[in-house]
């Protein structure tokens, strides 16, 4: 018999947060997806979750096994991204053109200045370089939540 549970007086320490219509892809394709009215479709109670984070779907496998398609992940917007980003994190780009990826971003090897690298932990996907001036907005990826089957 499976018992149900209820959030608690304990589980004080949990937001929920707004999902927004939007999705984070693995891949720099097919979500181009320009002028799009962005709304929330739901709400997703995080633990430790900061006044402002919103939480997306990921679409596709790039970043498997770390974040699955299908899987929600937490995001809080970085507002100074182009000043500092930690390199070595996972981040939500959304790109001037529409497009949102979610990638592991480290130093390019070609121009540290103008650009990024952007890793996928999928091994089976190769680093793409990204040039800075195409980003417009930057998102951290703090936490996933992921739905089990049993």
């Amino acid at each position: 018999m499976l018992k149900s549970e209820s959030i608690s007086e304990k589980d004080a320490d949990f937001r929920l947060v707004p999902m927004y219509n939007l999705d984070a892809r693995g891949g720099f394709g097919g979500n181009e997806e320009v002028d799009v009215a962005e709304y929330i479709v739901d709400y997703i109670p995080f633990k430790d979750a900061k006044q402002g984070d919103i939480c997306v779907p990921i679409i596709g496998n790039s970043m498997a096994p770390t974040y699955c398609a299908g899987a929600i992940v937490l995001l809080h917007r970085v507002e100074q991204w182009a000043d500092f980003l930690e390199l070595g994190q996972v981040y939500m780009i959304v790109l001037k053109d529409g497009r949102r990826l979610i990638k592991e971003l480290r130093a390019s090897q070609e121009d540290r200045k103008s650009k990024y690298l952007c890793v996928s932990h999928n091994p089976t996907f190769d680093p793409v370089e990204l040039p800075k001036d195409m980003i417009s907005r930057v998102f951290l990826v703090r936490a996933v939540y992921a739905k089990t089957a049993m």
